[in-house]
């Protein structure tokens, strides 16, 4: 909740770049969770991946 100078108030939402799925089933229960990586990392992989090749 944040408030602006003349008193009002509203609500500020911010990405959370992790998913967490949840598989559920007779037999058992998974969960995964991940983090999505910055572009500029995945780049930077991509580009040493090309070096490498």
């Amino acid at each position: 909740m944040e408030y602006d100078e003349d008193g009002h108030h509203f609500q500020t939402y911010t990405a959370d770049p992790t998913q967490i799925v949840i598989g559920i089933s007779e037999e058992n229960a998974d969960v995964t969770i991940s983090k999505r990586e910055k572009m500029t990392d995945r780049f930077s992989e991509f580009i040493n991946q090309v070096r490498d090749q």
